[in-house]
């Protein structure tokens, strides 16, 4: 079976897709198809994770390239110092997966991949030949990696605030760096899912089930709730009515923020296509340009490259802040929220009234052959939709990591969106296809 990067990375069940051999290679095609020289090197609290880490290292060092293993550090922690020394990195997770995946996530200079590296690397492990460098790259130290980071937090300069808060650290890479950094910053900090046992990564707990830290928030009656996945680049926050608050949400706050700053470049923020419609129209009311791109985070980081866009982020919790590292950031977005709330003297739910939601359904569709989207019929039905839906949200899609098909309509009469919802359902079940 070929190999090949998804939406971040390569990905899929340790020991079957993700072995050591696998990581042996993409540590020794590296130098070769990116030119790395130096390969930083870090991993979530998976069980599997320190073997691969170590069989990337082994192929790096056998290519001639030097390797920093850092250990345990959220994604944005890696992408952060390889951004600042210029260095490539892989980090090893499967972000909100459970603990049987992991992957193989690689950032040039501290970003994603390009589609064209992508292609480079995927040919070279699929035509696999054994290193043959002159000299055998060294191990270095990794001292300073973390301490380069928390200095990003010291150079904010922000005043505590008088909130309490629930964390949710998802038994993952976060912890230390969560319990480090929000403690100085609020009144009162409690922690949950913070003891990563190797296999209690995301379970029940994290970015994507938040019904936990739901439930602590009102046990607590906590102001904030808190919730990173993984490896750290994702966050989702629950307000002190227990209402969940999403990452496109959070660009709005923070886009508020920036833009009476002047902070905000171009006044313009980068969303992806599944953008809620009622959202869009919130921020053109405040005078704030939506650039749409596709779904996915590496999507949202290259578009604003494109446009030198100072923020963008999409509803999963991906949210990037581009002046301080170019990938999301859960820690660092949750402390500049709390900046935000420290100078408006206002709770969170005050800080997104300019926001009416269109009602929004997403409804996966299990099929054999995921290229169903590009059948004739199909297409002809989702022209269709996006004639009757046509100030709203339309929007068909392979998965990236399952064998579905993601359909997302939004609309202000909800009737209508069900009832496209449905055909769209209907026109994908009902067709095979083509040869």
């Amino acid at each position: 079976m070929e190999t090949t990067f998804g939406t971040d990375g390569i990905r899929g069940v340790a020991g079957t897709d993700i072995t050591t051999e696998l990581a042996f290679r993409l540590g020794a095609v590296l130098k070769s198809t990116i030119g790395t020289e130096c390969l930083l090197i870090g991993h979530d609290t998976r069980e599997s994770s320190p073997e691969l880490a170590n069989a990337l290292a082994e192929g790096a060092m056998a290519s001639g390239v030097d390797v920093m293993l850092v250990g345990v550090a959220t994604t944005p922690t890696i992408a952060f110092y390889a951004k600042s020394t210029a260095c490539d990195a892989v980090v090893i997770t499967a972000s909100h997966n459970p603990y049987q995946d992991n992957g193989l996530k690689v950032l040039k200079k501290g970003q994603k991949l390009s589609a064209s590296d992508e292609k480079a690397i995927e040919a070279k492990l699929n035509d696999f030949s054994a290193p043959t460098a002159a000299q055998r790259g060294n191990e270095r130290s990794s001292d300073g990696v973390f301490e380069a980071y928390y200095d990003l937090y010291r150079s904010l300069k922000l005043e505590p605030i008088n909130v309490s808060v629930v964390v949710d650290c998802a038994n993952g890479a976060a912890c230390d760096a969560a319990k480090r950094i929000i403690p100085a910053l609020v009144d009162e900090a409690h922690f949950i899912h913070d003891k990563p046992d190797g296999r209690n990564i995301n379970h029940h707990c994290g970015a994507t089930n938040l019904d936990a830290l739901k439930a602590e928030v009102r046990a607590k009656t906590a102001d904030l709730g808190i919730a990173f996945d993984g490896d750290g680049d994702r966050v989702m926050f629950v307000d002190h009515t227990g209402n969940v608050v999403d990452g496109e949400a959070i660009v709005y706050v923070l886009a508020d923020w920036l833009k009476r700053r002047e902070e905000l470049n171009k006044n313009t923020v980068v969303l992806t296509k599944m953008a809620n419609p009622g959202l869009i129209r919130a921020f053109k009311a405040k005078g704030i340009a939506v650039s749409l791109t596709d779904v996915g985070d590496k999507h949202v980081a290259a578009e604003m490259h494109r446009l030198n866009a100072a923020l963008g982020g999409e509803g999963s919790g991906h949210v990037i802040v581009r002046r301080f590292v170019h990938t999301g950031d859960g820690l660092l977005v949750t402390v500049l929220v709390l900046g935000c709330l420290q100078e408006s003297k206002l709770p969170l739910s005050s800080l997104l009234k300019g926001i009416d939601v269109d009602p929004l359904v997403t409804l996966n569709v299990r099929v054999d052959d995921k290229n169903i989207v590009d059948d004739k019929d199909v297409k002809t039905a989702i022209k269709a939709a996006e004639k009757t839906l046509k100030d709203g949200l339309v929007l068909v899609r392979k998965s990236g990591t399952e064998p579905v098909v993601r359909i997302t309509v939004s609309h202000q009469n909800a009737t209508l969106m069900h009832e496209t919802v449905d055909a769209l359902r209907a026109a994908i079940e009902n067709t095979g296809v083509k040869p």
